[in-house]
């Protein structure tokens, strides 16, 4: 069966709602769906540090010019493929259920607000159709869904499937970055939905630490709204390879990169994103940065903040891009390690990755989507090159069973609902 879909992008994706200029809108960054869930309401918001709105564009502008044409240039450097030494590189999802808490009489000290009973559909639709195309996926989450999840998969689907409990790599980090990000949202730089896209940034520390713990160099990470048609694969000359578009002058806060498309991460970038976001959200002259982004362009997440670090991560020598200004320290982006991160946004040797809504044709790779089962998978290919993902954003979430679960011919179950 073939599809096909010549339809283009534009400025405003009408699915998810999210507008170029603010970067981090409707859906954007959707993990789960939640029962019994509530957004932050009541929330105070503190003055705004004052910086000139004129200054700060324009040198916004500099250093998007200054990086924009390297940063083409190294996404399109022809690259050679490599895999761990174990021959394939997992593909992680973290599936988180409400909040995490603090509990000493649990198994793992810590425990879960949510309520969940199964899963939903969405997720285990776009799960099944990456087990069929990805040899290990693993899925961190909360364990007591398991046995329902199972029973909604197919058996030779569920018997690739490695479940892990998520709390168990919940440490002390995670509830150290969760009350600095709490702590900050009172000044302005909050999500479109809280406390959800808290829990979006915290899903990196439990990944960091899941890595770390098992000593696994490299992993395929994945949101729940992502199915992965192609085992994760890294380029040899990359450290990780991450998805972010360059905003043009029109949109100078348009900071949005996309780390969780299956695209490949390493053990070391991790912890050096880590201490990253420590740094954003723990110093003041960082502070103000997101704090002027959230003024300018609402809603900063943790899209925004992996644009920041792969921004001071890709400059010569791995130091940060200049966005300097009179009130805002000279070195205005934390230090990182200078790992070569690469742009999957931008197809190289043959591949791409979808951002968001590839489906439909809303991608920058130009030419028609192609969709053709061989061999019982999904080979689909835009502009000429191999779509390695589907990212299902936002309201489309839905329309991964009829595109993708139903061209494989994946026959899902119900779950019997029972008691927690």
């Amino acid at each position: 069966m073939d599809v096909h879909d010549g339809k283009v992008g534009h400025a405003m994706h009408p699915l998810s709602g999210r507008s170029r200029f603010g970067g981090c809108g409707l859906g954007t960054v959707t993990l789960v769906f939640l029962v019994g869930a509530g957004f932050i309401s009541g929330v105070t918001f503190a003055p705004y540090v004052s910086v000139p709105a004129a200054s700060l564009e324009e040198n916004l502008f500099q250093v998007l010019q200054k990086g924009a044409q390297r940063l083409r240039t190294v996404a399109e450097v022809p690259l050679t493929h490599t895999h761990t030494s174990s021959g394939q590189i997992p593909l992680i999802y973290l599936f988180f259920d409400g909040q995490v808490t603090r509990n000493a009489s649990r198994p793992c000290g810590s425990a879960w607000t949510g309520t969940l009973k199964s899963f939903p559909d969405y997720f285990v639709n776009l799960l099944a159709v990456s087990l069929v195309h990805v040899p290990e996926v693993i899925l961190l989450t909360d364990t007591a869904l398991e046995a329902s999840l199972r029973e909604m998969l197919p058996q030779n689907l569920s018997q690739k499937l490695r479940v892990v409990d998520y709390l168990c790599y919940v440490d002390q980090d995670f509830f150290r970055f969760e009350q600095l990000y709490s702590d900050e949202i009172k000044h302005g730089p909050v999500g479109l939905k809280e406390p959800w896209e808290k829990m979006n940034y915290l899903n990196f520390f439990v990944l960091r630490t899941w890595m770390n713990r098992n000593q696994v160099q490299h992993v395929g990470h994945a949101e729940a709204d992502v199915a992965v048609l192609v085992p994760p694969h890294l380029p040899t000359s990359c450290d990780s390879v991450v998805l972010w578009e360059i905003p043009s002058n029109k949109s100078p806060f348009y900071w949005a990169a996309w780390a969780a498309a299956g695209n490949v991460l390493s053990k070391d970038l991790m912890e050096d994103f880590i201490q990253f976001m420590f740094a954003m959200y723990s110093e003041r002259k960082y502070q103000m940065l997101l704090e002027q982004k959230a003024r300018r362009a609402p809603y900063v997440c943790q899209m925004s903040s992996w644009y920041l670090y792969v921004m001071a991560s890709n400059d010569q020598n791995g130091t940060a891009w200049s966005f300097q200004r009179p009130d805002i320290s000279s070195d205005p982006l934390p230090t990182t390690k200078g790992f070569k991160v690469c742009n999957g946004f931008y197809p190289f040797e043959g591949h791409v990755w979808d951002n968001m809504h590839a489906w439909g044709g809303f991608h920058t790779a130009p030419g028609p989507l192609s969709m053709k089962v061989v061999d019982g998978k999904i080979v689909a290919m835009k502009g000429g090159a191999s779509l390695n993902n589907m990212h299902f954003q936002g309201g489309s979430k839905n329309e991964a069973k009829a595109r993708l679960v139903d061209l494989l011919g994946l026959k899902l179950r119900k779950a019997s609902l029972g008691t927690r």
